[in-house]
């Protein structure tokens, strides 16, 4: 006989919230034993493998769960946000179709370095992928944004706001250095008053760029 108080609705909703709180459980548990970085995809499967079994009446732990090796962790320890949130669609197909064409740089390339949110482009961490220096790493995240906002987004200029908000969040800001660094910068137009400057794509930046994303994705340059 079929339950009158079952409500699929209802029961969706609870299976979903409790997926959800079983991953951020997981990942605090891996979080909060300090695992190394190498390690934590596997510990966080090894996490989820245990609250499922641990826990009766528990929702399945889901088959593709949000690895939180796009999670790295800066210089005191915590972790630092270098990869799309949870659920965010880091793919939204037209963005990167003109982001390509732009650039002439192919789009499955460019999703291993980028994803878009409803703020814009972001870039996938961990920072010691854009430069072995907070110099270069923030010079590499302006040029990656900078390039991104203009080819995908038609953006003819990125603020100084914008692009040091990037770097926070990746942590490479070189902070008291920020007007030096920028104004170092070789592959980009940097201007404007010193609380009001942006920067700007140069017709030899989507090359500049090109060799970024090389660097990035680890290939040795053609």
């Amino acid at each position: 006989m079929e339950d009158e108080d079952y409500d699929p609705g209802t029961y969706r909703r609870r299976l979903v919230l409790e997926v959800e709180e079983l991953i951020a459980r997981a990942w605090g548990a891996v979080r909060d034993a300090g695992v190394p970085e190498p390690l934590q995809e596997l510990a966080f499967k090894q996490a989820i493998d245990f609250l499922t079994r641990s826990a009766p009446g528990a929702a399945p732990a889901p088959s593709t769960p949000t690895s939180p090796a796009s999670v790295t962790a800066d210089d005191t320890g915590k972790p630092a946000a270098s990869g799309p949130p949870a659920g965010q669609k880091s793919n939204d197909a037209s963005l990167f179709d003109k982001f390509s064409e732009e650039a002439s740089i192919s789009v499955d390339d460019l999703q291993e370095v980028y994803y878009f949110d409803e703020s814009g482009p972001h870039l996938m961490g961990p920072r010691s992928k854009f430069g072995s220096t907070t110099k270069d790493q923030a010079q590499a995240v302006a040029l990656a944004i900078t390039t991104a906002r203009n080819y995908a987004l038609d953006e003819t200029e990125t603020t100084d706001e914008v692009l040091r908000a990037e770097c926070q969040r990746l942590k490479c800001d070189p902070k008291g250095n920020w007007a030096k660094v920028m104004g170092g910068l070789s592959t980009l137009v940097y201007t404007g008053p010193p609380r009001g400057k942006v920067a700007r794509v140069k017709p030899s930046s989507h090359q500049s760029l090109q060799a970024l994303v090389t660097k990035i994705r680890g290939a040795a340059p053609e």
